[in-house]
């Protein structure tokens, strides 16, 4: 037997005992840092497996290369790596010049497959300014209410990686005196005004007159004697606008300046004081004003397309997240770009790219937002886009859209809202029946709506619809006039209108002469203006 063994062994030979290796696996490969500013730092992981069936010793760990200086990378403390275990590592990339550079990490292992494995490291240090091209500067501005600011369309970059772009600063023409975005424009014309019980409207000469009620001076005429037939406002000229509100009146020139009379218990007539003015008083700390509006007790311009608001604030109107009253502008929160504002009794709307945001009293849910709470700050109005006009009355709101229809909200118990009920509405519903083609709307206890034709519909107990009764109309009713209807204003409780003619009539509640004919009989038809 121990011969057969011995024969075995000599036939078998004898072979030494194999250790368990290890296999090194990398994942990813390559390092690749793209893009890196110089004197920044990058870093970037790879992961070693040990595949193998033996523990992995790392006896060597060093980066190689002409560009190795711009790479590093630390041996870890633990150079062992046990079977299935992993090891990162870590590359850090802070290139000092700028261009490409390419680097090797070799590892060097115990692993039967990779001895000396090799990572490929790339990276591209760049400067501030590579590949930054200083070709879209600032959209033109204005430096103040009359300077407009324009832009070279090629600029320079700085040392930040900034553009920067040289600019060319201008004075507007007496012509076109107000800078809006970056050109000089002319104010838009609001030829004609309906207050309370009172109305105004712009001369020839670019003048103001106004008749009707002057209870707290609102005509302007330093009395307080009710005017039945236009009397001039002294002092005001180049005017571009009129607005009336409760008891006031704001007029604003081709400068962008405004002016106030009347009625000034909460402020509205921004002078700094609460004292009624019985002549024209310019608004302080407001220049460059494109556009003006007038509550009931507070009033509203816009200048370089934020919206400034002073007067009463009860309800929040002047949108300034607050619940005082102002004597002087106060800028309305997060509003920018506005083309055109309104404003109700207590409340206000504005557009801003084809958007209606309004603010204040939401009692009958004249915000628009689905809800019935006031708002001390602007909130959009659900469901509007694309719209081109708008207008606030007492207690409800309406906007023309881009489709040339007309869209309402708010208080509906006389039928302001045209949509053949009575029922309030806390969102935009269409009104009914106001033809096509609208491209303005006007708004006090009723509403009408123009498009050459003069639309009306809404509370009628003084005839203010036109329709020669007193019926309220729940729908829109259209006035037929001898002359095509440019402009039309809704004041409270009457209505006035200018034809392309030139003429002026009004119609509706009279008692103060706020219809101009030279009596104070109350008007169901339209009557020509004594003007």
């Amino acid at each position: 037997m121990r011969a057969l063994i011995l024969l075995l062994l000599a036939a078998c030979g004898s072979q030494p005992l194999r250790a368990a290796q290890s296999k090194i696996e990398v994942d990813p490969a390559t390092l690749d840092f793209g893009k890196v500013l110089s004197g920044a730092t990058a870093t970037l992981t790879t992961t070693l497996t040990n595949s193998g069936v033996g523990a992995l010793t790392i006896s060597d760990f060093a980066i190689t290369g002409i560009d190795g200086v711009h790479f590093s990378s630390k041996k870890p403390t633990d150079s062992t790596v046990p079977v299935g275990g992993h090891l990162v590592i870590s590359v850090l990339y802070k290139p000092t010049a700028e261009g490409r550079h390419a680097a090797k990490l070799v590892i060097s292992s115990d692993a039967v497959n990779a001895p000396a494995l090799t990572i490929p490291l790339y990276g591209r240090a760049v400067g501030p300014c590579t590949d930054v091209v200083c070709t879209t500067p600032p959209p033109p501005g204005c430096v103040d209410a009359h300077h407009p600011r324009s832009y070279v369309s090629s600029g320079t970059c700085g040392a930040d990686g900034k553009c920067s772009y040289a600019f060319t600063d201008s004075t507007c023409a007496h012509d076109a005196p107000v800078c809006t975005s970056g050109s000089c424009v002319v104010p838009p014309a609001v030829p004609l005004t309906a207050g309370t019980f009172h109305s105004c409207a712009i001369t020839p000469s670019g003048g103001v007159r106004c008749w009707g009620s002057n209870l707290f001076g609102q005509i302007g005429d330093n009395s307080a004697v009710d005017r039945l037939t236009p009397i001039d406002v002294p002092g005001p000229s180049s005017i571009r606008a009129v607005v009336a509100g409760g008891y006031h009146t704001c007029a604003l020139d081709r400068r962008g300046d405004a002016l106030c009379w009347g009625w000034n218990a909460k402020g509205q007539l921004g002078d700094g004081t609460s004292a009624d003015r019985w002549t024209p008083t310019f608004v302080t700390g407001l220049s460059g004003a494109t556009s003006l509006a007038a509550g009931f007790q507070h009033t509203c311009a816009i200048v370089s397309g934020a919206v400034r608001c002073w007067g009463e604030n009860a309800s929040g109107q002047l949108g300034d997240n607050t619940t005082s009253s102002r004597s002087t502008p106060a800028e309305v929160v997060g509003l920018e770009g506005v083309t055109a504002i309104s404003l109700g009794d207590t409340h206000s709307c504005a557009i801003s790219a084809g958007r209606v945001k309004c603010w204040g009293d939401n009692t009958s849910g004249q915000l628009g937002d689905g809800t019935n709470a006031a708002r001390r700050t602007p909130v959009e109005v659900a469901g509007l886009s694309g719209i081109t006009a708008l207008a606030a009355g007492d207690g409800h709101s309406c906007a023309v859209t881009a489709q040339g229809g007309v869209k309402c909200w708010g208080n509906n118990s006389h039928g302001a809202l045209g949509d053949n009920t009575r029922t309030d509405r806390n969102l935009p519903v269409d009104v009914i029946g106001c033809g096509d083609h609208i491209t303005a709307v006007t708004a006090g206890d009723h509403t009408c709506a123009l498009n050459g034709s003069v639309f009306c519909w809404g509370d009628n107990a003084f005839g203010q619809l036109g329709d020669g009764s007193t019926l309220d109309r729940l729908a829109a009713w259209g006035n037929t006039f001898e002359s095509p209807t440019v402009f039309v204003a809704a004041g409270d409780d009457h209505t006035c209108a200018l034809s392309d003619a030139g003429t002026l009539t009004c119609w509706g509640d009279n008692q103060s002469g706020a219809l101009g004919d030279g009596t104070t009989t109350t008007r169901n038809n339209p009557v020509p203006v004594r003007f």
